[in-house]
């Protein structure tokens, strides 16, 4: 029942009134909402250009990697490639047969110790032979087995005047300073030998040792080491002591 004190806004408002209102309500609603998915839009398109972003920065990164690992290759390749440039000067030397049988009877000399008879026999073989350096070379690594340096620097000496070209005979010359105490001139036996012939692991291995442990020049030392690792591929003893010279040259230890 209609109680005459209630005011029936329906009948009170014109009928434009009332269309208005329902409009403008609807217009808020509809505004609130469309206001709700635009932050939800721009909040996606913030999610998805961050992805973006560091999805573009992962591949950078990982660019910038492969770029520097392929970089490090080529320029390992470039060190091998200088490392073994020079043709050996000793590979095409051929030892007539009388050497290389008097070679063979000495080696049956030392491997029954009897060293005196060995040099005699290496002495007679020079002699016979006085273009050939083998003989006073071998003679030196016997006298340096003895630790007799005097004569070995002297027989080395006699198998590079021979052939100047021999760099086992630089090389080992290099070792006989070292045990005289001639560090410098032992470096400088080692250059000699690699100037000739940079692809001989040994000298590499020498040199790296003599400036390490004798010269306390590590960063030499490091170059020596890693030429001789290029050289033979594998050495795992000398891999550690790589390990740990880089750990010194770090820590600036001797």
């Amino acid at each position: 029942m209609f109680n005459s004190n209630q005011v029936d806004l329906n009948r009170l408002l014109p009928v434009n009134l009332k269309l208005i209102l329902v409009t403008t309500l609807s217009l808020v609603m509809f505004g609130c909402a469309t206001s709700q998915q635009s932050v939800k839009d721009t909040a996606h398109e913030q999610v998805e250009n961050q992805s973006e972003e560091s999805t573009a920065e992962g591949i950078t990164e990982q660019t910038q990697e492969q770029v520097a690992e392929a970089q490090a290759k080529q320029l390992e390749q470039q060190k091998v490639a200088l490392l073994t440039a020079k043709q050996d000067p000793m590979k095409n030397t051929v030892a007539p047969l009388e050497l290389i049988k008097g070679y063979d009877q000495v080696k049956a000399f030392i491997e029954s110790k009897n060293t005196s008879k060995a040099i005699e026999h290496l002495s007679k073989l020079q002699m016979e032979h006085q273009k050939f350096s083998g003989p006073s070379y071998r003679l030196a690594r016997i006298y340096l087995d003895q630790k007799n340096y005097v004569e070995a620097l002297e027989a080395v000496e006699t198998a590079i005047s021979i052939n100047a070209e021999n760099y086992f005979a630089h090389n080992l010359k290099g070792v006989v300073l070292r045990e005289q105490g001639e560090f410098d001139k032992a470096k400088q036996a080692y250059l000699k030998a690699q100037a000739i012939y940079p692809a001989h692991p040994k000298t590499h291995l020498n040199l790296a040792i003599l400036s390490d442990i004798y010269l306390y020049d590590l960063t030499s030392a490091l170059e020596s080491y890693e030429n001789y690792i290029r050289l033979v591929k594998e050495d795992k003893k000398v891999s550690g002591w790589i390990v740990d010279l880089k750990r010194r040259i770090t820590r600036g230890v001797n």
